[in-house]
């Protein structure tokens, strides 16, 4: 969490929200509901930003992943607290890269699959 003033940023606090992989998947998606709940009534944020979603092989993963995201991003907006999408960190990309070539492809082939992975949700 960052406060901004100006062009300058100050540093308000970080953290997670923690599920029990034990539990059934609504039971982790409602604990993600209700720590960002929290987060929103504890420092009433302007704005929140959602990282776009990493695409791996795993298709069960990705699309866990996206439904918390779903959440991630439903939260702020039921809030009226406008969200914006941000494109994956680079560190991500080189991770993708080094995977492709040690399968022996490439990682347009990887970033070309994960695209056609996220039309067919669409």
């Amino acid at each position: 969490m960052v406060e901004i003033t100006g062009n300058r940023l100050s540093y308000l606090g970080c953290g997670s929200v923690a599920t029990n992989d034990r539990d059934a998947l609504a039971a982790r998606l409602l604990a993600i509901h209700d720590g960002l709940m929290r987060i929103l009534d504890e420092f009433r944020p302007d704005e929140a930003a959602v990282e776009a979603t990493f695409v791996s092989k795993d298709a069960r993963a990705t699309l866990k992943l996206g439904q918390a995201r779903g959440i991630a991003m439903v939260v702020p907006a039921r809030a009226g607290v406008p969200v914006a999408r941000i494109r994956a960190e680079p560190h991500k990309e080189k991770h993708r890269r080094r995977r492709a070539r040690r399968q022996g492809t490439s990682a347009d082939d990887d970033r070309r699959a994960a695209a056609e992975s996220r039309a067919e949700f669409r």
